[in-house]
């Protein structure tokens, strides 16, 4: 049976996860303020990435699919960190009439994340790329 400690790692892993499954959710419907109610205070890498939620709802586009795959989420000495190491896919940015407008490259990426058990849920503290 694991410790208290290792259920709430596994919950922070998880969560860490579940941000990209936002972000990419957000980035194919599009979504906006979906990644918004996932952090708490001030995250400017997460703004960003809101604000091209925003950008392609208003512009009537959105990525034909998932625009990344990631590994699992490695958690790192500082509490509650992780690391995630994936790509981003290549994938066509289409428009509301599904004729493709652009296309994101592949290329890898990493990300590094701290969440905090915040009342009844977690949120997301800070994101980094790299």
């Amino acid at each position: 049976m694991p410790s208290a400690g290792e259920e709430r790692l596994e919950g922070g892993a998880a969560y860490a996860a579940y941000v990209f499954d936002v972000v990419n959710f957000a980035w194919t419907e599009p979504e906006a303020g979906a990644i918004a109610s996932l952090k708490r205070g001030d995250c400017e890498f997460c703004d960003k990435l809101e604000d091209h939620a925003g950008v392609l709802s208003a512009s009537q586009r959105r990525f034909e699919s998932d625009p990344f795959t990631l590994d699992k989420p490695i958690a790192l000495k500082a509490k509650n960190t992780f690391k995630v190491l994936g790509k981003a896919n290549k994938v066509d940015i289409v428009d509301k009439d599904d004729k493709t407008v652009s296309t994101q490259a592949a290329s890898g990426v990493a990300f590094t994340l701290t969440v905090k058990w915040s009342g009844k849920r977690w949120m997301l503290d800070s994101l980094t790329q790299g």
